[in-house]
């Protein structure tokens, strides 16, 4: 959401994780992922509070590019369907059940 989510939807700014340099699976990926000259252009822009919204876009890009993006999204998927099992084999009343799966599918909705 710090990266690619969008500011009315998260209350900040998008890509206000680069700028703060925040290590999250999504920019670790990104760095396993990348190529060499990938590489140094995100690391010159990543953690750079005044990055312009040009070198914030262009991080962005390259965080595209290397699967990062479609990986996390896929590891949110997975860890999801996960939880949702986890309720639904559980002794737990079906109210709760239906309360606690509704706001994981929401929450991992909330950035597609």
């Amino acid at each position: 959401l710090g990266t690619f989510g969008k500011a009315n939807d998260t209350g900040k700014p998008v890509g206000a994780d680069i700028r703060a340099g925040k290590r999250t699976e999504l920019i670790e990926h990104a760095r396993r992922s990348a190529s060499t000259a990938q590489l140094e252009r995100l690391d010159a822009i990543f953690g750079r509070a005044e990055a312009s919204d040009v070198e914030v876009a262009e991080a962005c890009e390259i965080i595209e590019a290397t699967g990062a993006r479609k990986h996390s999204e896929g590891l949110v998927d997975s860890l999801t369907k996960q939880a949702i099992d986890a309720l639904e084999g559980g002794d737990f009343k079906a109210e709760g059940v239906e309360f606690l799966t509704g706001l994981a599918l929401w929450m991992a909705a909330r950035n597609r």
